[in-house]
C-alpha cells in the first residue's frame, strides 16, 4: 500500500509524538508499505534513522509572517526559502513557545481554514510537489490539527483520508475565545472528510466521539507503542526512594503538584530524591525557574536532580534510577508515551484517576491510581502515595515486572504498526466497496 503521512516536528526537542510517528513510519515499511513521511512547520527531531523522505512544508517561520505580515503572503519563494533553512527553523523552536495555545489563537484557526487562511501560498506549493512526485494509496495524518490541510489533499489524491487523534482537545481547549469556538467548529467539519480515524485509547476515542460528532464505525483503538530493544531494567533497584518524572516540562503535565508533593513528603522520608527529566523550550523556563526557587527556598535543591532535553540513551540512563514516575497531569491525557517507556524499565507508575491512566495501568498492572475526592488536595494525596510506598520495595518491583512483561507483549512498535495497518486495509476495502 502506498501511505503518505503527515506529521508536525518540533525543530528543537526531543517529542513523543515525534518519536512515535518516526518509529511506526519505520515499523510499516518493514511489514511491506512504501511510506512517504512528509514533515511540517518544524523539522522532526529523532534519534537514528530520519522516516521523512518528502521535503518539509509549510515551514513555521513562513506561515508566522504570513500570519502576521500579509506583504509575505505575497514574496517570491527565493525569500520563502530563506526563513525554511533548517538551522533556522530549529533555532525556532529551540527559543519560542511555538505551540503556546495562548498566543497561537489566530493562526490556529486560519491553519484550520486551510487553503482560506493566510498560508494558501504555503498550501500550493504542497500540492504542486505532491502532484509531481508521487502518488499514494491512501493519507494519514497524525493528529486532528492537521485536518485544515484535508481539502487541499483532496484536490490532489482521490484517496481515502485517516487521522489519528492524539490529545488534540487540550491544546484547542486552551486557545482564547472566540478563537476556541471557531476552531472547534472547523476541525468538526473537515471530519466529514475523514474516512476512518485511529484513537490511542479507548478512553480518548469515545471523548473525541463525542465532542466531534463521530461515527462510532469510522473509529479504530490502536495503542500506541515503543521500540523495546531500546529500554532495560536495571540491573539493581536503587537504594533510595527515588521519585521521577518524565514528560514535557510544562504545568499542563503538573511538575509543580509533584514538586509540592515532594515538599510535603520530605521531612518523613529522610531517603527520598526527585528526579526530574523532560524536554523544554526557551519559554518553560520561567516555570521551571519557579519550581527549583521553592525547593531551594527549603533547602532541598541537592535532593532534586534536573536533565533536559535528553537522547533516549540518557533517557533509559535516567529511568533505571528511578523508584518509580509520577506526572501528575492537570487534564486527561489520552495515552502517554513516558508510560510505555518507565514500564519497559520496569519502573512502576503513580498516577492520579484521569482520563486512559485507569485503561492503561489497569490493562499493565504497571503502578498506581490515586484517586483524590471531594474536599482533598491533589498535592496530599500524592504525596500520602509516595509516603505509603516509600517503604513497598517489593510490591514496587513486581508492579515494575508486570508492566515490563505488558509492554514488551501489546505495547511494542510492531504491534502498534499491525493495527494500523490492519486498520489502513478495512479502510481501503470499504472504500472499493469489498
Amino acid at each position: 500500500m502506498r501511505i503518505l503521512y503527515l506529521t508536525a516536528g518540533t525543530g528543537g526537542f526531543f517529542c513523543g509524538a515525534c518519536l512515535r510517528d518516526n518509529a511506526l513510519v519505520h515499523a510499516l515499511r518493514r511489514i511491506g508499505h512504501e511510506v512517504h513521511m512528509m514533515p511540517l512547520y518544524l523539522p522532526t527531531i529523532v534519534e537514528g534513522e530520519d522516516a521523512a523522505d518528502c521535503p518539509l512544508f509549510l515551514g513555521g517561520i513562513n506561515i508566522w509572517l504570513q500570519d502576521k505580515v500579509s506583504l509575505f503572503r505575497h514574496t517570491p519563494r527565493f525569500i520563502d526559502k530563506l526563513f525554511d533553512s533548517g538551522a533556522l527553523l530549529k533555532m525556532a523552536g529551540q527559543r519560542s513557545g511555538m505551540t503556546d495555545a495562548k498566543v497561537l489563537g489566530h493562526m490556529t484557526v486560519s491553519t484550520l481554514k486551510g487553503l482560506d487562511g493566510t498560508q494558501k501560498k504555503e498550501i500550493r506549493r504542497m500540492q504542486k510537489w505532491l502532484r509531481e512526485n508521487i502518488e499514494v494509496d491512501l493519507i494519514c495524518v497524525s493528529n486532528l490539527m492537521l485536518l485544515g490541510l484535508g481539502p487541499a489533499l483532496k484536490e490532489v489524491y482521490d484517496v481515502p483520508l485517516l487521522a489519528t487523534m492524539q490529545s488534540e482537545e487540550s491544546f484547542l481547549d486552551a486557545l482564547p475565545e472566540p478563537y476556541k469556538a471557531e476552531a472547534w467548529s472547523l476541525l468538526t467539519e473537515h471530519c466529514k472528510l475523514v474516512a476512518g480515524f485511529i484513537g490511542i485509547s479507548h478512553f480518548h476515542a469515545r471523548l473525541m466521539e463525542e465532542r466531534l460528532q463521530l461515527a462510532r464505525n469510522k473509529i479504530y483503538v490502536v495503542y500506541n507503542g515503543i521500540d523495546t530493544s531500546e529500554f532495560a531494567p536495571a540491573k539493581q533497584r536503587p537504594d533510595q526512594f527515588e521519585i521521577g518524572y518524565l514528560s514535557r516540562i510544562h504545568p499542563s503535565k503538573g511538575l509543580h503538584t509533584l514538586v509540592d508533593a515532594f515538599i510535603v513528603l520530605h521531612d518523613n522520608i529522610p531517603n527520598a530524591r526527585l528526579r526530574i527529566v523532560g524536554s523544554k523550550t526557551k519559554s518553560d523556563e520561567a516555570y521551571i525557574a519557579q519550581q527549583q526557587k521553592k525547593l531551594a527556598d527549603l533547602n532541598l535543591t541537592d535532593r532534586v536532580t534536573w536533565s533536559f532535553n535528553v537522547s533516549k540513551e540518557e533517557k533509559v540512563q535516567e529511568l533505571q534510577k528511578m523508584s518509580v514516575v509520577s506526572v501528575p497531569t492537570s487534564y486527561p491525557e489520552g495515552f502517554g508515551l513516558y508510560i510505555l517507556e518507565a514500564l519497559a524499565c520496569a519502573v512502576p507508575l503513580m498516577l492520579p484517576s484521569k482520563g486512559s491512566f485507569l485503561e492503561l495501568l489497569g490493562d499493565t498492572e504497571g503502578g498506581v491510581i490515586y484517586e483524590v475526592k471531594k474536599g482533598e488536595h491533589e498535592v496530599d494525596v500524592l504525596a500520602q502515595h509516595l509516603k505509603d510506598y516509600a517503604d513497598e520495595e517489593a510490591k514496587l518491583q513486581e508492579m515494575g515486572e508486570q508492566g515490563r512483561e505488558a509492554v514488551f507483549n501489546r505495547y511494542d512498535i510492531d504491534s502498534m504498526a499491525a493495527g494500523i495497518s490492519e486498520a489502513f486495509q478495512d479502510i481501503i476495502g470499504a472504500a472499493h466497496g469489498q
